[in-house]
Parts: C-alpha cells; sequence; structure tokens
C-alpha cells in the first residue's frame, strides 16, 4: 500500500475541547466518569478555564439533585481503603477536598482500627502460608 506524501495528508480533527461544552453539561459528564469531591470538581473546572461564579451554582445545583455528595464520596473512600489504618484514609479524605467532620462520620462507619488491622494481618498470613516464619513475620510487618 503506497504511502501519501505528508502534503496529501488531511489533518486530524481535533476533539471538541472541554471548554466548548456548556458548563452544566461538562460538570455532570465530569462526575459521571467517577464520583468527585465538590473540591475536586471545582478544581478540574477552574483549571478548565470556567468562570468562579458559574463553577459554585453548577456546584450548589448538582449537591441539590443529589449528584454531588462529599458525605458519599467520604464513605465510598473510607469502604475502599477500609485494610489502611485511619491516618491514611484522613488523608485520602484531604487530598480529596473532603472537610473534617465528614473525615469523623466516614471513619465511624468503619470498624475499629485493631480489628481491620487484625484482619489484614489474617489476610496476608493466609497468603505467605508456606514461607519460613522469620521471613512472614517480616513480611507481615512491612505489610502493616
Amino acid at each position: 500500500m503506497p504511502v501519501k506524501p505528508m502534503a496529501a495528508r488531511q489533518p486530524r480533527q481535533k476533539k471538541t475541547s472541554a471548554v466548548q461544552l456548556p458548563l452544566e453539561q461538562r460538570a455532570v459528564k465530569l462526575v459521571a466518569q467517577r464520583m468527585r469531591s465538590a473540591e475536586e470538581l471545582r478544581k478540574k473546572l477552574v483549571s478548565e478555564g470556567y468562570e468562579a461564579d458559574a463553577i459554585e451554582k453548577t456546584i450548589s445545583r448538582l449537591k441539590e439533585v443529589y449528584l454531588l455528595d462529599d458525605r458519599k464520596m467520604a464513605a465510598a473512600v473510607g469502604r475502599y481503603y477500609k485494610d489502611r489504618g485511619d491516618r491514611f484514609i484522613k488523608a485520602k479524605l484531604l487530598h480529596k477536598g473532603i472537610s473534617a467532620e465528614e473525615h469523623a462520620q466516614a471513619i465511624d462507619e468503619l470498624p475499629d482500627e485493631l480489628e481491620r488491622a487484625l484482619a489484614a494481618a489474617a489476610k496476608k498470613l493466609r497468603l505467605l502460608g508456606s514461607v519460613e516464619p522469620q521471613l512472614a513475620a517480616r513480611k507481615l510487618w512491612q505489610h502493616l
């Protein structure tokens, strides 16, 4: 198959940029892609060039229709990282822009940190079944 010279090739069509979409459509699209906190959505929309006042109105509207809920986001993050410690979960929630009140509520819904650590240790020990005890202890310590 002969290759066309560079001048004869048609340039690729650019994908429509996010700024061309109306703000509400872009916000709903971002929230539909994955669960986001209000702060994450705000940062993303600001980085794409939307106006701050319009972003705040859109975020409050999304909260009214329950498409954006930081408490559900905090609970989901807590459940996802349930095998980790409270400090790790708090750091993840802070990184996502979730408030301290919602941190506490998400962590309170989880079992006690000691129970979670014991369950994680038991799971790791099952996976290390045939390894010699000293090596297993070292790997368990590193895991926790």
